[in-house]
């Protein structure tokens, strides 16, 4: 029999799971006719006609993450010296908008490249269109993720990071059944995610700390759509065609021509030659009448 006493191994410690699901400030914007993104919180947008061009921008308020980043160094006891000392592994951090046009409006192919601007760490991965709804996908690069190490490397992005993030959608139509003067309503929607793991380290008390991070978008306040409704909106129309001046009618001109009177006498029999016989006959006539008279 062994001296030594059986010793049983230990079972592996599951990462401690810190999830949270917060919401953050969303909108969504528009252009017309290649102008100026507007949020139309003051009025319906409006467009020049039928063919104008619309594209649309979600736009992500990403203040929200900042603070809730700061809410957890704080429930950690974490300040700026220890954010290079929590190492970071198995990063995926990225965000979905989703718009949806109302019947009347379509996408085309122009809408299956999308544009993100407030950041050089994120980009688009993804654009699925599919009927009425476009779907976005934009997430860390590779070049971010691979210099993501440690909390302070993820700190420094999320820093950099433009409030508003925002994603274009160009390439958006009326299409021949809509009507002018007639509102139509985009709605979005937005959502994202951060998941983490944070190492053992002296920061972390020793343990392994998976974090799992989700997000909602909600309508910002101040930038609501014009048109008042739920959710996240934006509402466009279009003028009607212009109607040109009227072309005045001109009076029918009487085709049917006045005969003259020789045109006349011709058609009834009476010529010109035929009067001048009847003179000359009248006259010689006058002249037997006169000499018989005097004879």
């Amino acid at each position: 029999m062994s001296a030594f006493p059986c010793l049983t191994p230990a079972a592996p410690v599951e990462p401690t799971t810190v999830s949270q699901a917060g919401t953050l400030p969303g909108d969504l914007l528009g252009a017309v006719d290649s102008g100026a993104v507007d949020t139309e919180h003051d009025a319906v947008a409006v467009a020049a006609g039928q063919s104008s061009p619309v594209s649309l921008t979600g736009a992500l308020y990403t203040d929200s993450i900042r603070d809730q980043m700061a809410d957890i160094e704080t429930q950690y006891s974490q300040t700026t010296p220890d954010f290079s000392n929590i190492a970071l592994s198995n990063v995926d951090f990225g965000f979905e908008a989703v718009l949806t046009l109302p019947e009347g409006m379509a996408y085309t192919d122009a809408s299956k490249s999308a544009t993100l601007s407030g950041s050089d760490d994120f980009k688009v991965s993804s654009v699925v269109v599919s009927g009425q709804t476009a779907t976005v996908k934009f997430a860390l690069t590779d070049a971010a993720k691979a210099k993501v190490r440690t909390y302070a490397d993820l700190k420094a992005i999320v820093d950099k990071v433009a409030s508003p993030l925002q994603v274009t959608v160009a390439g958006v139509v009326f299409t021949s059944a809509s009507s002018a003067d007639t509102e139509y309503t985009v709605k979005g929607s937005v959502s994202g995610s951060f998941a983490a793991l944070a190492s053992k380290s002296a920061a972390t008390g020793g343990r392994e700390i998976q974090f799992n991070l989700t997000w909602t978008g909600e309508q910002k306040t101040g930038l609501e759509d014009a048109k008042t409704q739920p959710g996240i909106t934006y509402t466009v129309k279009y003028k009607a065609a212009p109607v040109g001046p009227t072309k005045p009618t001109e009076p029918t001109k009487n085709t049917t021509k006045t005969p003259s009177t020789s045109q006349t006498l011709a058609k009834t029999g009476f010529s010109g030659a035929l009067v001048g016989g009847l003179g000359m006959l009248f006259a010689a006539a006058g002249a037997v009448a006169v000499r018989q008279k005097r004879d």
